[in-house]
């Protein structure tokens, strides 16, 4: 199972971090329309996030069960997912459309903590 949730984390922040890293005002949330360039900086820096966590994720698939890479990426996963969630969910937006996005970086948060302390 955790290999499939990791090739859907993969999927959605490859995807997600490219749309943010390369136009950011195209994502189809309002809040995110006419952005000053601190947003769009902002923006970009998480598309970059999204890919770097991208990347350990697939390495994390490439060598999985392998328990050394899942009790150094699980807990960076986890730690990154409920990062963005609680941003979310502390600095709330206009626009009740963002937290959809917060819901499933929760659960991704959740998920990979469980698995780290399943292999733990």
């Amino acid at each position: 199972m955790l290999a499939k949730i990791l090739l859907l984390h993969c999927g959605i922040e490859l995807i997600f971090g490219l749309l943010f890293l390369i136009s950011p005002e195209s994502i189809p949330v309002r809040f995110f329309h006419n952005l000053p360039p601190a947003g769009l900086y902002v923006a970009r820096m998480y598309g970059y996030a999204a890919l770097a966590m991208t990347v350990l994720g697939f390495q994390t698939w490439w060598h999985y069960p392998d328990r050394k890479v899942l009790l150094v990426a699980l807990p960076a996963l986890a730690t990154f997912h409920t990062g963005v969630a609680l941003a979310q969910i502390l600095n709330p937006m206009n626009s009740s459309e963002p937290y959809l996005a917060g819901v499933l970086h929760s659960l991704f948060g959740f998920a990979f903590l469980m698995y780290y302390l399943r292999e733990r």
